[in-house]
This record gives structure tokens, sequence and C-alpha cells, in this order.
């Protein structure tokens, strides 16, 4: 009966993006993505069910928002901005994934930082700086073939360091790889550990009825919370929720991640300030509130 209902609900959804009144928001990515997300809910084991919604209840249990200090909004008011705490003038920048728009990258360049920008689905950047340099290659933890180049993190800092341009104005992390960054993470444990800010869009929950997803997905989430600070987290519009029995949970999130050895920053008394700086990403749909993530 659930798969019954549960195709019912699909076939709708397929009838209202196929009669066209969704065409500003639904593209082909997000269509497969859809149908990717129906298999995943509905044609599987129901004891996958049961460990994709125990593994999203320890995450959200385990959710701890600490206020180092002042937040801010870097680049667009909706999509590709990132919730951040200012902490470096001119920080030593890794952009994983860009797309269309590096504001983002515009900004800390402006500012003087040196970007490097790992994004082969673009072949010119619209915005020409001395400080950033973009590689047409893919930031990955491992090569997926997806891409005709690939370079995974390691590689990435060592560039920086025999570029000499590795300084004390700290070092920040941005990963928008679209699924790829939990391979990237948890292939990288050691070399994560000397960013000092971690920006990052997390994809594909829906992939949790998966064994070695949820098992990467549990992996990657210790290694975060043991290492880093969470100071901002909030739902990306642009997918669906997913579904695992009594559990909803957006299917793409940003989380933005302070390192540990920054501890002396910590605001016991005080609350943060993260919330004034979610918005929408996908400002045609209403934003996804953060029920799933943190009570009010």
């Amino acid at each position: 009966m659930r798969r019954f209902l549960g195709l019912i609900e699909w076939m709708a959804l397929f009838r209202e993006i196929f009669n066209g009144r969704s065409n500003k928001t639904y593209g082909k990515h997000h269509i497969t993505n859809i149908y990717r997300q129906f298999q995943n809910e509905f044609l599987v084991q129901k004891q996958d069910i049961i460990a994709a919604e125990y593994s999203i209840k320890q995450f959200c249990k385990n959710i701890n928002i600490v206020n180092l200090g002042k937040l801010t909004r870097i680049g667009p008011k909706h999509d590709a901005g990132y919730i951040s705490l200012d902490m470096f003038q001119k920080p030593r920048i890794i952009s994983g994934g860009a797309g269309k728009n590096i504001e983002f990258e515009k900004f800390f360049a402006s500012r003087g930082s040196v970007v490097d920008l790992y994004d082969p689905t673009i072949e010119k950047l619209k915005f020409e700086s001395s400080n950033i340099t973009h590689y047409e290659t893919a930031l990955e933890g491992h090569k997926s073939g997806k891409f005709q180049n690939s370079i995974n993190l390691d590689s990435a800092l060592r560039i920086i360091k025999s570029k000499g341009t590795l300084s004390n104005n700290g070092l920040y992390l941005k990963i928008d790889i679209e699924g790829s960054e939990w391979g990237l993470i948890e292939k990288s444990v050691n070399n994560l550990k000397e960013f000092d800010q971690i920006f990052v869009e997390f994809h594909d929950l829906h992939k949790l009825t998966e064994r070695s997803f949820r098992q990467t997905y549990i992996k990657v989430n210790k290694f975060l919370a043991y290492n880093f600070y969470m100071v901002a987290i909030s739902a990306n519009n642009w997918n669906h929720f997913v579904n695992f029995g009594k559990s909803f949970t957006p299917q793409t999130y940003e989380v933005t991640y302070i390192n540990k050895f920054h501890k002396n920053r910590i605001l016991k008394n005080k609350l943060s300030n993260f919330k004034e700086y979610i918005y929408p990403n996908n400002k045609s749909r209403p934003l996804i509130y953060n029920q799933p993530f943190f009570m009010d």
C-alpha cells in the first residue's frame, strides 16, 4: 500500500512537470534526480528504509550550532551564497565547483585572497582576476570517471605550497561538487584538518537507503563533528525532501564548519545570528524551513 500511494504521488508530480507548470525550476538534471529519489524511497527493502531513517535521526540529534562570532553571507543572497565567519582579511581559498556564479570567489579575490578554483564545467570565467586561478579539473576524492581530469585535495594543497602562497592568513575550502563531496571528505580527513573554515553543499541524501553510501555518510559526519564546529546549516530548496519512515529531510543542504583549534572564539552565552542569512537557493520556490535540522 505504501508503495502504491507513493507511486500515485510521484506520478502526479511528473504530470505537473511535463505539463510545463514548473519549467522555470525543473531542468533535465532535476527530473533525473526526482526519478532516482523515487527509486531509493519506494523500490528498496524495508530494513534499508529503517537504517536510512536512523542515520538521519542520529545526524540531527548531534547537531549543535556553535556561536564563534557574528556571521555574514558571502556571495549572492540566493544560490551560490554561503554563510561565513569573517576570520581573516585575506584567507587562501580552494574552491571546488562554482558553475556560472563565482561571486563567492570574486568577493575574496577583491580583498586580496589568492583563489584556486577547480571546475571542469566552465571554460572561461565571467570575472577575471589575477588572484583567481581557474583549473578545468574536477576536485574529487577519487577518480569517478565523470570527468576527463580530476585532482584530489592532497594534490590541490601541494600546488598551493609549491607556489608559496600558503600563509598565516587562514585557509578556507568551499565544496559544491554535486555529490562528489562525500568521497572527497572521506578520502581527505588528514588534509581537511589544515583548513580554518569549510563551506560544503551536501547532496544525494536519497542514497541513504544504499548501504555503502550510508556508511560514508556516517563516517563523514563523525569526522566533521569531531574536528569542526558547525556554525550554520540550511536546506537547499533546489531539490525536494526525502522521506524515510516518518523522517523528512532535504535532499540537499549546506553547512559551514570552523576548525576546533579556534575554540577560543566561542561565545557561550550568546545565540548565533546565522538564521538571519538563510534565503531560498531557488527564489522561484518557497524556502524549506529547517525543521528537520533543529527545533526553534
